[in-house]
């Protein structure tokens, strides 16, 4: 049955109250400051100073910045090419009717076919046309005054204000090139659906998705780890780690740390400051990577004289003997509250390219270790109860 309400109603969101706020303050500062630059350089001269498709722009731009009609090329040519189109018809179509409908279709052709879709665009081709005698009198130099000097100022401003907002990054950025081994691993943890059948997917439709790459991978992501969390119930981290734990202080000397790793087979331990609070890590990469450094002549700093290699092993050996690892170990070091999820691991493990992530409790204080192993084994335990 027809329903009206369903059909004009307004669409749900998901936005926080924050975000709405945040997006409209930054939309105000951008364009003040378009306007007071543009005002104070064109305008001085009798020429329009913004151009009314900055104002659609902006809901774009600051409102949606990671759609991809938001992103850098489809603004910047997005305005060029319509701006182009809109001038070139108002020069050529005497009638207003048909010059501004022909702007129009010629602008969203020519962002067709440069990959540049920008709906704002329509808005600057009517205005090239419809603008009255102070616009058509500039032809094409309105597209370099004042749109092209606006979309440049505003991108410049939309860089600004968008990454100086914490949880924000513009423009966005393509996922797609990330390590193969991630991503068969995030294969793996979908039971065999890949980001790349969702493109396929969306491909099939043959439409129009408001949907960057990296949105995609996200909600890919995003989407696996709701369905692990639905799978597994309520599993933290502190269910599943190793809780004896074998740690090393921040002043143990380097060649301790090695011995420890080689007696417990280890590839990695925490560090832990006087509070017994984990302040970095070291792995047994890390320790192979320093000797094979020191190894090297030029680490001494005296590489005018030509040591022997009994020289070089008293020296590697002082070295580790008094050396502390709190000096060496990665710092700060990963680590996961143990009364988080479980899956929340995952983009962990993925994101930092890591083993081993340190658990700790409310205060910092070290409450075992998680491995990728350890989640492996839970996910591979959960996949075999469900086939």
């Amino acid at each position: 049955m027809f329903n009206p309400v369903k059909i004009t109603g307004p669409m749900p969101q998901t936005l926080t109250l924050r975000e709405k706020f945040i997006s409209s303050t930054i939309a105000f500062v951008g364009l003040v400051l378009v306007g007071l630059v543009s005002m104070n350089t064109i305008g001085l001269n009798g020429l329009p100073f913004m151009v009314a498709s900055m104002g659609a722009s902006s809901v774009l731009l600051f409102a949606v910045p990671n759609s991809p009609l938001s992103q850098p090329w489809p603004f910047i040519g997005g305005h060029l090419l319509s701006s182009s189109m809109g001038v070139t018809c108002a020069l050529f179509i005497p009638d207003p009717v048909l010059a501004a409908a022909a702007a129009v279709s010629l602008a969203i052709a020519a962002m067709h076919a440069a990959r540049c879709l920008h709906p704002p665009g329509g808005a600057v081709a009517l205005a090239a046309v419809l603008g009255g005698e102070q616009v058509s009198e500039l032809g094409y130099t309105f597209v370099l005054f004042p749109v092209m000097l606006n979309g440049l100022l505003l991108f410049a401003a939309v860089l600004l204000l968008n990454n100086m907002v914490p949880g924000r990054r513009y423009p966005s950025r393509n996922l797609r090139q990330r390590e193969e081994g991630n991503s068969d691993f995030w294969t793996t943890l979908s039971h065999g659906i890949s980001s790349q059948d969702l493109r396929s997917a969306i491909k099939s439709l043959n439409e129009f998705v408001d949907i960057t790459e990296e949105q995609l991978d996200k909600l890919y992501q995003a989407t696996i780890i709701q369905m692990r969390k639905r799978q597994l119930g309520d599993i933290h981290c502190e269910h599943v780690m190793s809780k004896d734990v074998v740690c090393v202080k921040e002043s143990t000397p380097l060649s301790q740390v090695w011995e420890i790793l080689q007696r417990h087979h280890f590839k990695a331990v925490p560090v832990l400051d006087h509070k017994n609070r984990v302040c970095g890590i070291i792995t047994q990469s890390d320790l192979a990577n320093l000797f094979m450094t020191k190894m090297r002549p030029e680490s001494s700093g005296n590489t005018h004289i030509k040591k022997t290699s009994n020289d070089t092993a008293e020296i590697l050996v002082d070295y580790f003997n008094v050396t502390p690892v709190g000096v060496v170990m990665s710092a700060p070091a990963t680590t996961i509250d143990s009364r988080r999820h479980i899956v929340e691991a995952i983009p962990i493990f993925v994101e930092r390219k890591i083993h081993h992530i340190p658990v700790v409790d409310a205060n910092r204080v070290i409450a075992g270790i998680l491995t990728r192993t350890d989640l492996l084994t839970l996910l591979e335990n959960s996949n075999n109860r469900i086939g």
